[in-house]
Parts: C-alpha cells; sequence; structure tokens
C-alpha cells in the first residue's frame, strides 16, 4: 500500500516505514507523558546531545484530522524534526488515546516521563493555565492566553492520578523517568534515557550550553503557593508525594 493512503484509518507498517526511508530516518523513540513533568527540559538534553528533539508534533492533530492528513503530515514533521537518523518525539496520554490505533508506532515500548510531586505538578498546570506563562526559561518565555483554569489544584491532582493509572496500565514494563531525577541529576539521567531507547551519546558531543535552566520543585512554594499546597497536603495526605508511583494504584 502507497504511505500517502490509510487502511481503515490507520498508517500500515509499510506505509510508515516507507515515510521513515524517505526522511532519512532509521530509529524512532517516544515517550509518553503527563505534563507539567519535565518533559521540556528533558527534550532540551536530548536535543543538546543530538539524540532528538523531543518535541510534540502530533498536538495539533485530532482522530478526524490525522485520518485525511497523517502521512503527508508525518513526513514533513520528521523530515524537520529528526536528529542524526532518529525521530524522537513525546506525547500526553489524552492524545495518545485519540491516536493510538492510527500509528503503527504506539506498538513501540515509549518511556515514560512523570512527577513523583503530584501537588506541585497540579499546581503548576492551574498556574500556567491562570496566567498564561507554560514555560520560563533565561533566554524566552513561551506564553499562551490566560484563562480561568479547566480544573482548581485539587481537580488537577485526580486527573493527573488518572493519566498514570492509564498510563501504567497500557505500558507496565516501560522505563520511568522522573522529573526530580532528571532535574536533580540531569547527566546521568540523560544516559540513563539515551541507553534506554537503545542508543549512546559521547559526553564530549554534548553542548550544555543549549539546555534549559530548569528551576527546583520548590519553586511552587517560592512564587506564592504555599496555602494552595498546604491545602491539597490536608485534603490528600502528606505521604502522596513520597510515592513513587511503581505500581498501577491511584496516589490518592
Amino acid at each position: 500500500m502507497s504511505s500517502n493512503t490509510l487502511n481503515d484509518g490507520r498508517l500500515d507498517d509499510g506505509g510508515f516505514s516507507e515515510i521513515l526511508a524517505r526522511a532519512g530516518v532509521q530509529n524512532v523513540a517516544w515517550s509518553l507523558i503527563t505534563g507539567r513533568c519535565g518533559s521540556t527540559y528533558l527534550a532540551s538534553l536530548t536535543r543538546a546531545a543530538r539524540f532528538g528533539s523531543g518535541s510534540e508534533p502530533l498536538n495539533d492533530l485530532t482522530k478526524t484530522s490525522a485520518e485525511k492528513e497523517l502521512p503527508s503530515y508525518l513526513e514533513k514533521t520528521i523530515r524537520n524534526s529528526a536528529i542524526n537518523g532518529r525521530w524522537y518525539f513525546q506525547i500526553n496520554w489524552p492524545r495518545f488515546e485519540k491516536l493510538e490505533s492510527l500509528l503503527p508506532v504506539f506498538e513501540q515500548e515509549p518511556s515514560l516521563v512523570l512527577r513523583r510531586n503530584i501537588f506541585a505538578q497540579a499546581l503548576s498546570y492551574w498556574n500556567a493555565q491562570k496566567t498564561g506563562l507554560w514555560h520560563e526559561h533565561s533566554e524566552r518565555t513561551f506564553l499562551r492566553q490566560a484563562k480561568t483554569p479547566d480544573l482548581d489544584p485539587a481537580g488537577w491532582v485526580r486527573k493527573i492520578s488518572t493519566y498514570e493509572v492509564a498510563i501504567k496500565e497500557r505500558f507496565p514494563n516501560a522505563r520511568t523517568f522522573y522529573y526530580e531525577d532528571i532535574v536533580a541529576s540531569p547527566t546521568e539521567m540523560l544516559h540513563e534515557f539515551v541507553r534506554y531507547h537503545g542508543a549512546e551519546i559521547d559526553p564530549k558531543n554534548i553542548n550544555w550550553a543549549t539546555t534549559k535552566e530548569k528551576a527546583t520543585t520548590r519553586k511552587i512554594e517560592r512564587e506564592g503557593y504555599a496555602s494552595q499546597y498546604a491545602k491539597l497536603t490536608a485534603e490528600f495526605g502528606p505521604d502522596v508525594v513520597s510515592r513513587r508511583l511503581e505500581r498501577c494504584t491511584p496516589v490518592f
């Protein structure tokens, strides 16, 4: 089948392989993320190491648009984002659910990028929607239109937990890389991440100047959300943030 057609809405293995070959890609790696979990920082590390861009190219696709545009869209985005013959991308759980049936790459085991401190993660979502400031680094900011948050912080805790449960059920053997570990030991975790995906990198070739500065998990408290954090601790219990989420169980 031509790579420009879909079979019952799905791009088959042959069509996907043709797209990769035309884009000069020999390897594909992907991460399933929950958002506000250090995935942007991780992507800056993988780019610095010339492992892959770590972009989220499927964000703008719905299942309906994907069924019409997926082959041409994929070829263009892979050409634009592949590095050293590898296409590494990230996707969050809601989008994965919508698009899983359309792409054979999703049969490949991903890495998981999660965050132990689910209270800080929930407050990060809440604050980003409220202010419109989603990412802030020394050289640039990434702004969206501010809006009333979809959920209060407790609602975000519940939603993120639901994502985590579903992710662990779908990929019980996938390796989890946690926000806290990536921030604390970026060099070590970068090497572990790359090895998990079957590659090696030369430390001499990592361009650390291109990586993003990353605040610690205490940023939430410094920004004046200690009272919100205290409310979450009172509602869900103080031990929640210390759980490693290694088993497929809710965190509250």
